[in-house]
């Protein structure tokens, strides 16, 4: 495989989270490959960037459903009046391992401030349901996830690119804020939420 062609196939597995290609099986240092390795050396993730969307900005609501690890029916739809709170996550990805007690401090200050918050779990795939749920179940997750079906990450407009990422949603479910990379400071957070809660719904 050239140069050019492992490049190509690395760009588009980052934006395609989930998704297997084709031509990129081949390659051991492809995000793909690493991910099936387990040892996740060389992992891309993003920077902690903070992104806040004015309502202008926005675009339409997001389309998200699906079913929870547990097997519940759930929508983003069905979350119209409060904020909700995203997180993208993999047990293979290290930077989502080391943010989950944040995001379990951070769902229980959020709790206090704002009971009506809806948090939930996406799951970026690439293991099975049951690793994922073994998962949550030993780091005590206070939140459900849902389980990755194909859908779910292009549900999120280009928003998630790849685990972790944490999105807040307004009362109408469009993407307000993002954090790209994992969770540093749950304070940080807390205070996206607090925004976002404040506006008219």
């Amino acid at each position: 495989m050239t140069q050019v062609r492992r490049t190509l196939c690395a760009a588009l597995a980052a934006v395609a989270i989930g998704i297997p290609l084709a031509g990129c099986s081949d390659d051991a240092g492809s995000i793909n490959a690493q991910a099936r390795s387990g040892d996740q050396k060389g992992y891309i993730s993003g920077d902690g960037t903070i992104e806040r969307l004015t309502a202008a900005q926005r675009k339409e609501p997001v389309a998200l459903q699906g079913t929870t690890l547990d097997g519940a029916s759930w929508s983003v739809a069905q979350q119209r009046g409060h904020v909700v709170v995203l997180n993208l996550w993999a047990s293979w990805c290290p930077p989502c391992v080391e943010e989950q007690p944040r995001l379990n401090a951070l769902h229980a200050a959020v709790r206090k401030t704002h009971p009506d918050a809806v948090f939930m779990g996406v799951h970026a795939g690439r293991e099975s349901s049951d690793n994922a749920r073994d998962f949550a179940r030993a780091r005590q997750v206070p939140y459900p996830t849902l389980a990755f079906d194909g859908q779910t990450v292009l549900a999120l407009q280009g928003k998630a690119p790849s685990p972790p990422t944490t999105l807040v949603l307004d009362k109408q479910g469009r993407i307000a804020a993002r954090v790209l990379g994992a969770v540093t400071s749950e304070r940080t957070v807390q205070d996206l939420v607090d925004d976002v809660a404040k506006e008219a719904g």
